[in-house]
């Protein structure tokens, strides 16, 4: 089969967010294809809260040549799901 390969259900290029002087995300960039499954690793403080709320339309980045994703707002919001860590016991 040939011809343009399907665009990605989730594309983010270069996404930076800043808290005052703080750099939450500098240069992130990543693509998801419909269906796949992904998630974010990190320790804490590495902006995996902060990038989630940017895709869920949550926070809007500071700086981003691209976020896009093909559902509206409100659809992403509903099928996004998170999962917090556990507090150490």
């Amino acid at each position: 089969m040939t011809g343009t390969p399907p665009s990605p259900a989730v594309a983010v290029e270069n996404v930076e967010k800043r808290f005052g002087a703080t750099v939450a995300l500098a240069g992130i960039s990543f693509e998801a294809a419909a269906g796949e499954l992904f998630g974010f690793v990190g320790p804490d403080g590495a902006g995996k809260t902060t990038l989630f709320r940017i895709l869920a339309t949550l926070l809007v980045p500071d700086a981003s040549a691209r976020a896009s994703r093909r559902s509206t707002a409100t659809s992403r919001r509903s099928r996004t799901g998170a999962r917090p860590r556990s507090p150490a016991a």
